[in-house]
């Protein structure tokens, strides 16, 4: 025969086994879903690689966010593009000019700017 503080700690030491299962199958779940949100964010690194990969070369380049000002510029025979604005950029460009490049002359994407002023 058990004796009965025995009892109620092998009853504890069964239902703490219990609950570590538990545990273990939701951290299980959860690896599981970071998993799938870091190769979504992965994938969505690869297409904006890619896409920035297409556009260049370029003679300027302003990548995500960035704020450039030419003055008194000129941009010609470029490879590529002359002037890009990538997502949410913005170009200025001053008394400048842009000639026959090779894809564009200015060109803008994802809410890129470019503004040219004289």
């Amino acid at each position: 025969e058990v004796a009965p503080e025995l009892m109620e700690i092998n009853i504890s030491i069964a239902e703490t086994r219990q609950e570590r299962k538990g545990i273990k199958a939701e951290m299980a779940a959860i690896l599981a879903e970071t998993a799938e949100a870091t190769e979504n964010v992965q994938h969505r690194v690869n297409a904006v690689e890619k896409m920035r990969l297409e556009l260049e070369p370029a003679a300027v380049y302003a990548v995500y966010g960035a704020e450039i000002v030419l003055t008194r510029c000129r941009v010609r025979s470029a490879v590529g593009s002359g002037i890009v604005a990538g997502p949410r950029a913005l170009v200025v460009a001053r008394n400048s000019t842009v000639s026959d490049c090779g894809r564009h002359g200015v060109f803008c994407h994802n809410g890129g700017r470019i503004l040219l002023d004289e």
